[in-house]
């Protein structure tokens, strides 16, 4: 179902671009096999195809007014990294919370709850379904995400770490700002004043699965309540100031290491055309992905996603480009040591457990002689900075730069991938 090279998701964004006027009124449905919606998420979280390219390439082909609301979707992605950029405590704090809970309902009823609600075997069919979709095809629809958020925190009143970590495992597309956000923001602690109730009405008028049951749905969710929200919990600390990268100048041999967060450079993201690195390398940390749980098919399509990017540089820049397992430090100094080089380069993992690594990988390649050295997307750095606070004032100002030939600037060609 879901594409895992470059020109597969261009397909897949040039087949949705025939309908895509009819997404605002068509967006909210949940119906089999989505075709009501772009799919394109798995592969712009990695960026196999980014933010701005889809933008870009449908306003070549559609005034903005009329596909407004699907570029503001998409552009939600980047305003959750950009914001979790600003509020980097919220991550450290979703994990220590997350081992804590987790823990703290270790064989309690809420642990029996929360298991059979797992395993699809729970009191409400919808709810078994969209687990048994989650699990086997790494995807839901946002309005069904929507719902089983709050069917778990607010009608089930289990505790939204586990249930965002559930959702972090399986999705194909689950990165920590959006998934992370996205449900702290049902459980009202994004927030202050909103939070998210799955409502059997809302379910009954936009799912079109055959097991919406009007009766159990009405007689399971009846009784849903806010959560209480204890304010202790809302932590929403913000940095002082933006610290701002810059692609890095060199004339020296360098890696350049690629990784699951990002899988593509602009042309004036890196000069790689006028000196491009020794060899390009990426890494599958099998025991990174195993320590978050994540899920066997979200591995492989990291993998196959990882391995199309590592192909379409080897055959563009004519440079050695190979994909490589095992511990992400290790594994760079071996390959800089092999290569007889003493600089490695890369794009600036978003706040997560990627991002987590960097200062041990930095220790252990400083160590060797060898300097680490990442800076973030240039658009990137245009944008993020705006995402200090709430969605309404990032996308006014969003709006106004692609309005404004934003993203003409610098060229949209992509130096490693096309």
């Amino acid at each position: 179902m879901y594409k895992t090279t470059r020109s597969e998701a261009w397909k897949q964004l040039q087949k949705f671009s025939r309908s895509v006027e009819s997404y605002q009124s068509q967006r909210n449905y949940v119906r089999p096999k989505h075709t009501n919606v772009s799919r394109l998420s798995p592969v712009i979280r990695c960026r196999l195809i980014d933010e701005y390219e889809v933008a870009r390439w449908l306003l070549d082909q559609y005034s903005f007014p009329k596909i407004e609301k699907f570029i503001q979707e998409v552009f939600w992605r980047s305003y959750w990294k950009g914001w979790l950029e600003w509020h980097p405590a919220v991550w450290d704090h979703y994990e220590r919370s997350l081992s804590e809970v987790s823990m703290g309902i270790c064989g309690s009823e809420q642990q029996k709850t929360m298991d059979q609600i797992l395993a699809a075997e729970g009191p409400l069919d919808i709810i078994n379904e969209f687990v048994t979709e989650l699990k086997e095809t790494g995807y839901l629809h946002n309005h069904a995400r929507m719902w089983f958020a709050g069917y778990w925190i607010h009608t089930r009143k289990l505790p939204w770490q586990l249930g965002a970590d559930f959702f972090y495992q399986h999705l194909l597309d689950a990165d920590p700002a959006s998934n992370t956000l996205s449900w702290r923001w049902v459980a009202g602690l994004h927030t202050k004043g909103k939070q998210y109730l799955a409502r059997a009405s809302n379910i009954e008028k936009f799912c079109d699965y055959p097991s919406v049951n009007k009766e159990q749905l009405d007689e399971a969710l009846a009784n849903t309540t806010e959560s209480f929200v204890d304010s202790n919990a809302i932590v929403n600390p913000v940095l002082d100031s933006w610290h701002q990268t810059t692609p890095p100048k060199t004339d020296e041999a360098y890696v350049l290491w690629l990784h699951g967060e990002d899988l593509s450079f602009w042309e004036n993201d890196v000069d790689l055309g006028r000196f491009p690195p020794k060899s390009v390398i990426a890494v599958i940390d099998q025991r990174l992905l195993n320590g978050h749980h994540v899920s066997n098919l979200r591995q492989t399509f990291l993998t196959e996603a990882m391995q199309d990017a590592v192909d379409r540089i080897s055959e563009n820049l004519g440079v050695e480009a190979k994909l490589l397992a095992g511990d992400l430090a290790e594994t760079l100094l071996a390959e800089s040591k092999r290569l007889g080089v003493k600089q490695v380069f890369a794009i600036n993992p978003a706040v997560g457990p990627l991002r987590q690594q960097l200062d041990r990988i930095t220790k252990e390649l400083n160590t060797n002689g060898i300097r680490l050295e990442t800076f973030r997307r240039s658009r990137d750095e245009l944008i993020w900075p705006l995402a200090k606070k709430g969605f309404f004032p990032f996308w006014q100002s969003m709006k106004k730069r692609l309005r404004s030939g934003f993203l003409e600037e610098g060229g949209y060609r992509i130096a490693l991938c096309d």
